[in-house]
């Protein structure tokens, strides 16, 4: 298993950097929203670090994670992206076309 979990950055095999999830118990790549989940353990923290754990081999299932509070990984990064600023599908649609007109750059 990889060392680096979470949020990572992915390289394909022409070395292209790619944001990437990666199961933090695990080391699955997510690559289905569906499929995952985020936990966070501490709780009455103000800021608390999360977990990205899988569906696919039950690591969002397992100890010490099964009673811990969790979103879906669907909802955290939408919820993200709403505390980051962006507040509607219409910046979500601007900000989606800026990152594909990005990527075609590269």
């Amino acid at each position: 298993m990889s060392k680096d979990t979470g949020f990572v950055v992915l390289r394909n095999v022409k070395g292209n950097a790619k944001p990437g999830i990666v199961c933090e118990r695990c080391g699955e790549v997510i690559t289905d929203i569906h499929l995952a989940g985020v936990v966070w353990v501490k709780e009455e923290a103000e800021v608390e670090e999360v977990k990205v754990l899988c569906k696919t081999n039950g690591c969002l299932s397992s100890e010490p994670y099964r009673h811990a509070p969790w979103h879906e990984m669907r909802h955290y990064l939408l919820w993200l992206l709403r505390n980051s600023g962006v507040k509607n599908e219409g910046q979500l649609r601007k900000e989606w076309k800026s990152a594909e007109e990005f990527a075609s750059m590269r």
